[in-house]
């Protein structure tokens, strides 16, 4: 996801602790404690007209708001706690002989890449494929940001004017799992640098 600001260029040490206070604040808002993992959407077949259409339990939006306001750390390009730019420095720093913790992060990228740029499931609304990355753009910069990005916000409201709602499904089925992983690359993270794994 693009950034909003010019990139600081940090000591990888100093990075990877933002990173690491990142994940704590993510831990700490509403959205997870109280039940990421609760998003509930359901397709039915309207009988009376043919169509399908959608209904769903959709969160607090003020939760979902602050949830995506950290959240976004881990997505834009600027942002010191940026998911890549944390796997190349890991990469780059944790000591050769950490084989194992090397292959699981590895791991881990590949899952993230996937998830985020892929995702699980594949929507195509009007001819636009609806992958995770998308539709966070959207949900970010149309929800959060939308007075610099009243495209975005357009955009967005005409895909949840649909009987199926596309945007919302990729997003409350892809946000718990996007998460789950983040969550896991920071108890990765979080065990190197206690350990004192990298060499900086």
């Amino acid at each position: 996801m693009p950034s909003r600001k010019r990139r600081i260029e940090l000591s990888p040490e100093k990075r990877i602790e933002i990173f690491l206070e990142c994940i704590e604040d993510l831990k700490k808002r509403p959205f997870i404690t109280n039940g990421l993992h609760d998003l509930r959407l359901q397709i039915i077949l309207d009988n009376e007209t043919g169509k399908l259409k959608s209904t769903m339990k959709e969160p607090d939006i003020e939760h979902l708001r602050s949830f995506l306001t950290d959240f976004r750390k881990f997505i834009l390009n600027g942002e010191p706690a940026n998911i890549y730019r944390i796997f190349k420095t890991c990469m780059k720093h944790l000591r050769k002989d950490r084989f194992e913790l090397i292959e699981n992060l590895k791991e881990m990228k590949c899952n993230w890449k996937n998830q985020y740029e892929n995702g699980f499931m594949r929507i195509e609304e009007d001819g636009i494929e609806l992958t995770p990355e998308h539709v966070l753009d959207l949900w970010i910069n149309g929800l959060i940001f939308h007075s610099d990005n009243p495209e975005k916000r357009q955009t967005l409201d005409k895909h949840l004017k649909q009987d199926v709602k596309s945007a919302a499904l990729q997003l409350f089925y892809s946000l718990p799992i996007l998460t789950e992983t983040i969550l896991n690359v920071g108890a990765l993270v979080s065990k190197a640098y206690h350990q004192k794994a990298f060499e900086f």
